[in-house]
């Protein structure tokens, strides 16, 4: 789905209309947080969660902070739902075999990077990742999931988006009231600028930086994400020469005649096809060498400060 307007104003009719059904949402959510009991797996978990639905850059943080740990020695696996995948695990990713409708995009990227296990239900990903190796577990999202201890969660914000219009779902984009996961977490990752949010947590400055690639000429470009205007408007901070901006819902799975049409749009304008890392595992096979990516990676204002939280708690 893609992120509806409203919930980026707080004064929204729909958003004041939909209030109601976020307050029995929230019940849901409060009564499942008492009722749960989350297990411990035997060995750390480090959850990268958010608050606000949506692209906010829960796993380039998670590869990023791979890079961060990886100097430790320990076998890092990572842990995620597999969200738009149909196997409900647990499973250990193989890229060279499963697919995005299999696994999910985000399981595919992982996997790249390392062992990564799908697993609906995060305990049993947990126990299965250990009995295979694993050290330490980075789990890409599950801050509001309760099957499964954490023993740090950091919380990822981006910093332009923020909390839209504070409302939580349906009316707004919150998983849970702000205030409530602020507590529960053991540190904050903005990315962009930093926010003055209402907390004594530590918080650490991130951002999401372009590998320079050769592009020579003018694109399409499109994208299928969370936020895809974030894309487009790092497309035109890089001055890149984009005809036209074409926009699809989260996660969307890729046709081969969406593909074919948006290569007829590329060919009357001399253009060349351009998208995210995250949309092109979800491209049909047959198609992906006709489209360029544009890689990003996030880094760390003070990698240190945050390698020494983590050391301390994991």
């Amino acid at each position: 789905m893609k992120a509806p307007l409203f919930w980026k104003e707080p004064r929204s009719i729909l958003a004041l209309l939909l209030w109601p059904f976020s307050q029995v949402y929230a019940l849901g959510y409060m009564l499942k947080s008492l009722w749960s009991t989350p297990k411990k797996a035997p060995i750390p978990v480090l959850c990268v969660g958010n608050v606000a639905v949506g692209g906010t850059g829960k796993t380039p943080t998670c590869l990023a902070l791979y890079d961060l740990l990886i100097e430790e020695g320990k076998a890092i696996h990572f842990l995620t739902r597999g969200y738009g995948g149909n196997l409900t695990g647990p499973i250990k990713v193989d890229p060279s075999k499963h697919t995005y409708c299999e696994v999910g995009d985000e399981a595919l990227l992982l996997a790249h990077k390392a062992p990564t296990w799908v697993s609906k239900n995060r305990y049993a990903g947990a126990m299965a990742a250990s009995a295979a190796g694993a050290q330490l577990l980075i789990m890409d999202d599950g801050f509001q999931n309760w099957t499964l201890h954490k023993d740090v969660s950091l919380l990822v914000i981006d910093s332009t988006y923020q909390f839209g219009n504070g409302y939580l779902l349906p009316a707004g984009p919150l998983r849970e009231p702000l205030a409530k996961a602020l507590k529960r977490c053991q540190g904050i990752i903005t990315i962009g600028d930093l926010l003055d949010l209402p907390t004594s947590k530590p918080l650490f400055k991130a951002n999401l930086t372009p590998t320079p690639v050769a592009l020579p000429k003018k694109y399409i470009a499109f994208a299928g994400i969370g936020r895809p205007e974030k894309f487009f408007k790092t497309l035109e901070n890089l001055k890149i020469d984009v005809v036209f901006e074409v926009s699809f819902p989260d996660h969307h799975p890729y046709t081969e005649d969406e593909l074919k049409t948006l290569k007829d749009v590329a060919a009357e304008h001399d253009a060349q096809l351009l998208t995210t890392e995250k949309d092109f595992v979800r491209l049909p096979p047959s198609l992906q060498a006709e489209v360029l990516t544009l890689p990003v990676t996030l880094t760390f204002s003070d990698p240190k400060r945050l390698q020494a939280l983590l050391k301390g708690s994991l």
